[in-house]
């Protein structure tokens, strides 16, 4: 899955991490979103990051950040270490797995009231099966502490009831035209 050999173009991949401070109606900050470009060329690694938040009309674009790095693999983890070449630098330990992720046109839907208050989920319900490498890191430098790499570009939508980091029932596949979309 990771990147090509000597003779195969480098592989791409992208991952969104979608912020939503909209908690069912009220808001506390304006959303956020971290596009993360991932180029993996046999165990080189160039992760391009844009940070952007929503205003008035649009995505204004706040923040870019390159990182350059290694992918290691042993016994199916693989381990990207990247940094800016400054001070910024981050380890991801990868494992192979298969996520479910809502279609593209999926929104959120408050959930009946006995899945919580901030219960939600995606309508429609159907859902495809991705398979990934799912990464994590403890490093906190202007990349996602949840990052994954699938064929399939894909967004980890943090609102209503996915308060926390772990992508669980937040993930959706990303538009063939790129776009954002409402989440309610």
């Amino acid at each position: 899955m990771l990147g090509g050999s000597a003779q195969a173009a480098p592989t791409q991949y992208l991952f969104r991490d979608l912020d939503s401070s909209i908690v069912w109606g009220r808001s506390t900050n304006p959303d956020r979103l971290r596009t993360v470009t991932t180029t993996i060329d046999d165990a080189t690694v160039v992760m391009d990051v844009e940070v952007s938040t929503k205003t008035a009309t649009g995505w204004q674009l706040d923040q870019t950040l390159s990182f350059k790095g290694t992918a290691k693999t042993a016994k199916r983890v693989t381990t990207i270490t990247v940094s800016d070449g400054a001070n910024l630098s981050a380890t991801y330990t990868c494992k192979p797995g298969r996520v479910v992720v809502a279609r593209a046109d999926a929104h959120r839907e408050q959930a009946s009231s006995g899945e919580g208050v901030l219960g939600g989920r995606w309508v429609p319900r159907a859902a495809v099966r991705v398979d990934a490498l799912v990464c994590g890191t403890e490093s906190l430098v202007g990349l996602p502490e949840v990052l994954i790499l699938a064929d399939k570009p894909i967004e980890h939508v943090r609102a209503d009831d996915d308060c926390c980091t772990t992508p669980g029932d937040s993930l959706r596949l990303i538009p063939a035209d790129r776009s954002v979309r409402p989440l309610r």
